[in-house]
């Protein structure tokens, strides 16, 4: 049977990060078999491109020069947020295909998080605006955070290979390796909210708006906009172990807002310095992957800058 796409997604490049999670421990041929399966149901002219990571730059750019209605991209956080320049620039639609590992993007859309599936999703679905955030000239979708997190998380990619329970107990056990090797830093945050706040962290993360609240989130806390023109600054204040293991518990339970030792602030754009690296590059993750940036770091938020597919609402 055949079904109708939106009129105005139709013609579409769908761009494949060959090293993505999901895809690179799947039976690809078959992947991608059912993908073109989903295109000929919707009627869909859809050119299929399957790259190294090395490649997806120059690859995504070639596609944004065709007569096309937008580009479907597959991969994790980090391809997506890789790309973020160039789909600023071209302001087509763009369609997320979780085949990365978290694919926080794709939950924070409400895709299904089943290749195929979320790819009727895609084609079914509608556009819609959504806010991005900036690192100093660097755009970000989800988040960026400071401290011991970053060096768990270079540490952690080298397990990509892996499968994912491997992966799961590795990142466990580098989390409170670190935690316990990183000595709390000094950070000074100014902000239209708060013109100057100085503490003492483990760990700062900032999100492209807010994490949900008083909602049972496994396995990790979702936003329920992203069209809130807002960044929400969490500073983590524990010490022990036992303070990050209830930390943990209450961020599964959605009740993460109710810890004493974590504080949240929302703003539209502040400057972050943390004093003690000033004269080096600070390493940073960026949507999940890691990078040195200079600091101080200034962060904005940009309101709905970026077209995506969403499910259709249900107006």
């Amino acid at each position: 049977m055949e079904l109708s796409s939106s009129p105005s997604f139709q013609r579409v490049t769908l761009l494949i990060n060959e090293r993505a999670g999901t895809f690179l421990h799947s039976n690809q041929e078959k992947m991608l078999a059912s993908f073109r399966e989903v295109c000929n149901e919707y009627q869909i002219n859809a050119d299929f491109v399957v790259v190294p990571p090395e490649e997806f730059g120059e690859a995504l750019e070639k596609a944004l020069q065709k007569d096309i209605d937008g580009v479907i991209l597959g991969g994790g956080d980090g391809t997506i947020s890789y790309s973020l320049h160039q789909l600023l620039e071209a302001d087509k639609p763009i369609g997320v295909l979780p085949l990365g590992t978290m694919n926080m993007l794709a939950r924070d859309l409400g895709i299904s998080l089943q290749p195929t599936e979320a790819l009727r999703t895609l084609f079914s679905g509608e556009t819609q605006r959504i806010d991005v955030g900036w690192i100093n000239d660097r755009p970000f979708l989800d988040r960026i955070t400071l401290g011991f997190y970053p060096k768990v998380v270079k540490q952690w990619q080298k397990t990509r290979d892996s499968i994912w329970p491997v992966r799961a107990l590795r990142f466990v056990q580098l989390f409170f390796q670190r935690l316990f090797l990183h000595s709390k830093t000094f950070a000074r945050i100014e902000s239209p909210t708060r013109p100057e706040l100085a503490c003492k962290t483990n760990m700062l993360l900032i999100s492209n708006n807010p994490y949900q609240e008083d909602q049972l989130t496994v396995p990790v806390p979702l936003r329920s906009s992203m069209k809130g023109s807002v960044l929400a600054i969490y500073i983590a204040e524990h010490h022990s172990f036992w303070d990050y293991l209830k930390l943990f518990g209450r961020t599964l339970l959605g009740r993460w807002r109710f810890d004493e030792k974590l504080e949240v602030l929302q703003t539209q754009r502040c400057r972050i310095e943390l004093p003690r690296h000033s004269s080096t590059k600070l390493l940073v993750s960026i949507d999940g992957d890691q990078f040195y940036v200079k600091q101080p770091l200034d962060f904005r938020i940009d309101p709905q800058a970026l077209p995506v597919r969403v499910p259709a609402s249900n107006s």
